[in-house]
């Protein structure tokens, strides 16, 4: 099986820096870059194309929810799992409305995430051939534009 290349995305370093090291031991998950804002994310998703974005709610600038919606514009297949200290409905049903695929709650993120990314790695495996024939153009588009935006200049 594939391993889903995933971006984790939270200001705190602290957690940062434990998920990450959590994140190694799961065996779905290729953990390719780290961000600590939604706009670096932003950046990150269009320079790494991960198949898996976690990212927390509550960040300085954008925050979790609106960087979602700005991914969606980016990558509409894009599996984005947003990461709350807060265990809310009301978030929970936000992150849905935004286009995040889940909520995880911090305090039990270690029992909540590796199910859901089994379940997402699996899902991956089945939509893959079609989803990757589909987005080749977008991203074929996405590449042109930005050698477009980077020779503009000279």
């Amino acid at each position: 099986m594939r391993k889903m290349r995933a971006l984790l995305v939270d200001n705190s370093a602290c957690f940062r820096n434990a998920l990450q090291s959590y994140l190694a031991m799961l065996p779905e998950v290729d953990l390719i870059g780290c961000a600590a804002s939604g706009e670096e994310a932003l950046e990150q998703v269009k320079r790494l194309e991960p198949d898996l974005t976690l990212m927390d709610v509550s960040m300085p600038g954008i925050s979790g929810f609106e960087a979602v919606r700005r991914i969606r514009e980016i990558d509409p297949a894009l599996r984005v799992v947003l990461v709350s200290l807060y265990d809310d409905p009301v978030y929970h049903d936000y992150a849905k409305r935004c286009g995040a695929v889940a909520l995880v709650s911090k305090i039990n993120v270690v029992t909540e995430l590796p199910p859901l990314i089994e379940q997402l790695a699996s899902s991956l495996q089945e939509v893959l051939p079609g989803a990757m024939k589909r987005a080749a153009p977008v991203r074929r588009r996405r590449s042109r534009n930005t050698t477009r935006s980077a020779t503009a200049g000279t």
